[in-house]
């Protein structure tokens, strides 16, 4: 007689899913963990590279939204008073 936990996990559909394929002969067995292995390694590489993304986000300096109403050239003669030089470079005002 089979336990509980083992009818559960008969009756899992993740069970079947990672199960493998019935009547699997060793070269197919060989080849899908070989495809299982490529990926997890790329899985593997897209996390690193998104933790590295929001990792040099929160080092990066935060973005200054600034709703201006008026005319463009009152703003372009005005935001010289208020900001630093640095902020003055054409792809910074849009």
């Amino acid at each position: 007689m089979r336990s509980k936990r083992q009818r559960v996990s008969d009756d899992d559909p993740l069970t079947r899913a990672i199960a493998p394929p019935p009547g699997e002969t060793l070269e197919e067995r060989d080849l899908r963990l070989a495809a299982e292995q490529e990926a997890k390694r790329i899985s593997d590489a897209i996390d690193d590279d998104l933790n590295r993304q929001r990792i040099a986000e929160k080092k990066s300096p935060k973005a200054i939204k600034i709703l201006l109403l008026g005319a463009f050239h009152s703003f372009t003669q005005n935001i010289e008073l208020i900001l630093p030089a640095a902020c003055h470079r054409p792809e910074r005002i849009r």
